[in-house]
C-alpha cells in the first residue's frame, strides 16, 4: 500500500493492553477477517463538520496511514444518498487487502434495517440481477440478510463470503452490531505491523473514536505496538504546559514534551544531521522539557516558508553558552564535511568571532540547499541559537532570527502558574494560521513530491486547508506509559465563521 507522506498530529488515545479481540466493538461481523473496521452510530454531524464525504475519507486515510483512494466514498458511488445516511446512522464498514492482489482492497458495509426499510433501499438502488447476486450500477453488490443489507465491492472476494456467513449465522445469537462499551459516533479499528497503517498481520491493534463534546470534536486513539516502538519518559511525572500560553497567537503550532520522549517524527533525522546539538554530555547537563514552535520565516506577511524553533530546558554545569556554541559549530562543521563538494558554505565562524552575549546567527542557505534539494524550505533558512533565561534556563535554536527573538522573549518572561497535565507530549495548533501556511504551499506542491504524486499531494493540501480553515484551534495530549502503548486525545474547535 502507498503511505501518505503527510504529518498531522495524529489522532491518538489510551489502552492498557490490547489484543486482536480489540480490533472492533462489533458482533456478528467478520472482525477477524478485516484489516480495518469502521463503526457508525449517528455520525452525520461528524460528516458535516469535516465538510463532505471526500474530506472525511481523506481524514480517515491520514489516520490510517494509507492512500486516500483506498477509503471508498459511498456518496460518489451510490447515487442514493439515503443509503449513505443509513450507514452513518447505524452501520459497520470492513476493509481488507485482497489475498490475490496486495495492492488492491475489498470491502463490505453492513446497514442495520428492518424488512420494509431494506426493500425500500434496494428499490432505490435499482440493482441488476446477475446470476447469483444483485449488482448496483456503480459496481457494488447488495445482499439482504438477517435484519439488514450487506453492500460489497466487486468482484466478490473472501471478505464478502465471510461477512455473509457471520451475519447469517452469528455465534453469539445477537442481532446487535455495536457493543455498548463503544458509544462514539465513529470508531475506526485497524491492525498494523510497523507504526501506523493498515496491513496484514497481528503485530498490533489501534482504535480511533470520534465524537462531539461541548461544541468541539474529540478524537481518541488507543494503540498497542511491538516492544520498544516508543521511548516513554524515564519516570512517571506530569508535564507543565504553561509555557505554551506565552507564545502568541501569531505562531502556527506549539508543542511541549518531556525531553526524553522521542515521539515527534523526524527526530532521528535531525539527530543524524546535527548530532552534537542533540546529544549533550549527560554527565553534567540535564534536560527537562523540549519546546517546538512552528512559525513563519521572514516578515509576518510571508506565510510561504515555515520556520521552526526548538528550545530545550537545561541545567547543570554543561548548560552554558560556551557549551552551546561548541555544540552548534561542531554540528555544522560535521554536516559540511559530510556534504563535501556540495556544501556551499566554506567558512564557519570561530568561537572568538561570536558575540560575548546575545543571539548568534549563521546564514546557512548555501549549506542547507543541498540538504533540502534546493526547494523553498532553504530559501530563508539560517542557524540561530542563544540562551533564554527566565524561571528556568533554555537553550534555543531556530531557523529564522525573527522567530528566535520572539521565542526568546516569551521564555524570558515569568510564568503565570503551573499547568501540569498527565502527558509525555502536548501541543496546540492555531488552525487559521496553519491553514494560511498550507494554502501558500499548494502552488509549491511539485517541490515536495515526486512527479507522479504532485496532483494527489496538491489535492491533499487543499483538503487539509479546508479542514484547518473550518477549525479555530486544535489541542492534543499524548501519554506513553510503556514502550509499546500510546495513549492520547485530540480536541478540535470549529470556527464560528469559516468564510474566507
Amino acid at each position: 500500500m502507498h503511505h501518505l507522506c503527510l504529518i498531522l498530529l495524529l489522532v491518538l488515545a489510551s489502552v492498557d493492553s490490547a489484543t486482536s479481540d480489540d480490533l472492533a466493538s462489533t458482533v456478528s461481523f467478520p472482525v477477524e477477517d478485516c484489516d480495518c473496521v469502521i463503526s457508525y452510530q449517528g455520525a452525520s454531524e461528524l460528516l458535516d463538520f469535516f465538510g463532505d464525504e471526500q474530506a472525511l475519507g481523506f481524514a480517515l486515510a491520514i489516520t490510517l496511514g494509507v492512500h486516500q483512494n483506498e477509503i471508498p466514498t459511498f456518496h460518489g458511488r451510490l447515487k442514493q444518498f439515503s443509503v449513505v445516511q443509513k450507514l452513518l446512522r447505524r452501520g459497520v464498514f470492513g476493509v481488507r487487502v485482497r489475498d490475490d492482489d496486495p495492492n488492491d482492497i475489498e470491502w463490505v458495509a453492513w446497514l442495520s434495517s428492518g424488512p420494509q426499510e431494506s426493500r425500500e433501499l434496494i428499490a432505490a438502488l435499482r440493482p441488476i440481477l446477475q446470476v447469483n447476486r444483485m449488482l448496483v450500477s456503480s459496481g457494488i453488490s447488495i445482499s439482504e440478510c438477517n435484519g439488514g443489507l450487506l453492500l460489497a465491492s466487486e468482484p466478490p472476494g473472501a471478505l464478502k463470503q465471510a461477512a455473509l456467513d457471520s451475519i447469517s449465522d452469528p455465534l453469539s445469537g445477537s442481532s446487535e452490531l455495536v457493543d455498548e462499551i463503544s458509544s462514539a459516533p465513529l470508531v475506526v479499528s485497524f491492525r498494523h505491523a510497523d507504526g501506523l497503517g493498515v496491513s496484514h498481520g497481528e503485530t498490533g491493534v489501534s482504535r480511533v473514536s470520534v465524537s462531539r463534546t461541548d461544541g468541539s470534536v474529540d478524537i481518541n486513539y488507543e494503540g498497542w505496538f511491538e516492544q520498544d516502538t516508543f521511548s516513554p519518559p524515564c519516570c512517571n511525572r506530569k508535564l507543565d504546559v504553561e509555557i505554551m500560553e506565552r507564545l502568541g497567537d501569531d505562531s502556527v503550532a506549539v508543542i511541549v514534551e518531556h525531553a526524553d520522549t522521542r515521539f515527534l517524527p523526524g527526530f532521528d533525522l535531525v539527530e543524524k544531521l546535527l548530532p552534537h546539538m542533540m546529544q549533550p554530555e549527560r554527565s553534567d547537563e540535564r534536560w527537562t522539557r523540549r519546546l517546538i514552535v512552528l512559525g513563519r520565516a521572514g516578515a509576518e506577511s510571508d506565510a510561504t516558508v515555515p520556520a521552526i524553533a526548538v528550545a530545550i530546558e537545561a541545567d547543570g554545569p554543561g548548560a552554558s553558552s560556551l557549551r552551546q556554541d561548541v555544540s552548534v559549530l561542531a554540528s555544522l562543521n560535521s554536516l559540511r564535511n559530510r556534504l563535501g563538494v556540495k556544501a556551499g558554505l566554506q567558512h564557519l565562524p570561530r568561537l572568538s568571532d561570536l558575540p560575548e552575549n546575545g543571539p548568534r546567527t549563521v546564514y546557512a542557505r548555501a549549506l542547507m540547499e543541498p540538504v533540502f534539494g534546493g526547494n523553498s524550505l532553504s530559501r530563508q533558512i539560517s542557524i540561530n541559537w542563544c540562551q533564554a533565561k527566565g524561571d528556568s534556563n533554555w537553550q534555543l535554536y531556530a531557523t529564522c532570527p525573527q522567530l528566535s527573538a520572539s521565542v526568546q522573549k516569551a521564555l524570558s518572561s515569568p510564568s503565570s502558574s503551573l499547568q501540569c497535565v498527565r502527558a509525555a507530549h502536548a501541543g496546540h495548533i492555531h488552525a487559521e494560521n496553519a491553514a494560511r501556511m498550507v494554502r501558500s504551499l499548494i502552488p509549491l506542491a511539485h517541490e515536495f513530491s515526486s512527479e507522479d504524486r504532485v496532483e494527489p499531494f496538491r489535492v491533499g493540501l487543499a483538503l487539509l486547508f479546508n479542514f484547518l480553515w473550518q477549525s479555530s484551534e486544535i489541542q492534543w495530549g499524548v501519554e506513553i506509559p510503556d514502550t509499546r502503548t500510546l495513549v492520547a486525545n485530540v480536541r478540535i474547535w470549529p470556527r464560528k465563521d469559516p468564510r474566507p
